[in-house]
């Protein structure tokens, strides 16, 4: 099973780390970490197992926002302070 441990985290324009993973399930998850965005830590330049929380973004195919379905995002399009334990569910749930 793909976990999150698994991801390839590469720099991103805002300062931190991010990853994609296109699932099984035609649904793509992007993962980031870094000063500026919904992580925790919120601070650039760490390695990926430094963080325990993540900035989630989810879409359909289309490239619309599916988050919300997932994950409790309220009324925004990405989810803050994702926990390991719980991307590592969604990655489960969309890979079978």
């Amino acid at each position: 099973m793909v976990t999150i441990d698994d991801l390839k985290f590469t720099k991103q324009t805002h300062g931190g780390i991010g990853a994609v993973l296109k699932t099984k399930s035609k649904i793509t998850i992007s993962i980031q970490a870094g000063q500026g965005i919904y992580s925790t830590p919120r601070e650039d330049g760490l390695e990926p197992e430094s963080y325990s929380a993540f900035e989630v973004a989810l879409f359909n195919v289309r490239g619309n926002f599916v988050t919300h379905k997932f994950i409790d995002s309220g009324a925004d399009s990405v989810a803050g302070w994702v926990p390991r334990s719980v991307i590592n569910n969604i990655i489960y749930q969309l890979e079978r």
